[in-house]
C-alpha cells in the first residue's frame, strides 16, 4: 500500500524548504502542488524521506520544477536512496543542484552495508575535467573500509 506523500513547507529569510516524504505518486498530487505556492527566494526541495516514487511522481516533479525554475533557485537536499536511482536515469540538472544525498557505502573486507549523508560541497571532491567524484571513506566494525558502493557521476552533472 502506498503512503500518501506529506509536503511540509517553512519560509526562513530569503529561502522555502519543501520536505516531502512517502510516496510521490498521484494520490499526493493535490497536496504536493500546494506546496508549490508563496514560495520565496531558493527553494531547498528536502527529498529525504521519499521512499518510493512512480513514473507519474517523477513526471509531477518535474512539471513542478519547470514551473518555478525561471522564478526561483532549486537545491535538492537530502536526496534519499530513491531519488538518487532517480537523478542517476533522469536529467533534473535543469531544474537545480544537489547540496546533499544519501549514498550506499559498503565494507570491502565483510560486505556490510551502510548508507551515509553526503554533503556534496563539504564531503565529495569533484573533478570535472576528468568525470571523477572522490568520496570518503570511513572505517568499519571488522576492521575493513566502508566506499561508496555506488557511482558518483550523477553528482557531476547536478552539483
Amino acid at each position: 500500500m502506498a503512503t500518501q506523500p506529506i509536503a511540509t513547507v517553512t519560509h526562513g529569510g530569503d529561502r522555502t524548504e519543501i520536505r516531502v516524504v512517502g510516496t510521490l505518486d498521484h494520490t499526493g498530487a493535490v497536496e504536493f502542488e500546494q506546496a508549490f505556492t508563496k514560495l520565496r527566494g531558493t527553494v531547498v526541495l528536502n527529498l529525504g524521506g521519499i521512499t518510493r516514487i512512480t513514473s507519474y511522481g517523477v513526471g509531477m516533479l518535474m512539471r513542478h520544477l519547470a514551473g518555478i525554475g525561471n522564478q526561483h533557485k532549486v537545491e535538492f537536499a537530502e536526496c534519499s536512496e530513491t531519488m538518487v536511482d532517480q537523478f542517476q536515469m533522469l536529467q533534473f540538472s535543469r531544474y537545480g543542484r544537489i547540496t546533499s544525498f544519501h549514498a550506499r557505502y559498503a565494507c570491502t573486507r565483510c560486505g556490510r552495508n551502510d548508507v551515509v549523508l553526503l554533503d556534496v560541497q563539504r564531503d565529495l571532491k569533484v573533478e570535472r575535467a576528468t568525470r571523477t567524484v572522490h568520496s570518503p571513506e570511513y572505517p568499519c566494525g571488522c576492521g575493513g573500509r566502508l566506499v561508496v558502493d555506488d557511482s558518483l557521476e550523477f553528482v557531476i552533472e547536478h552539483a
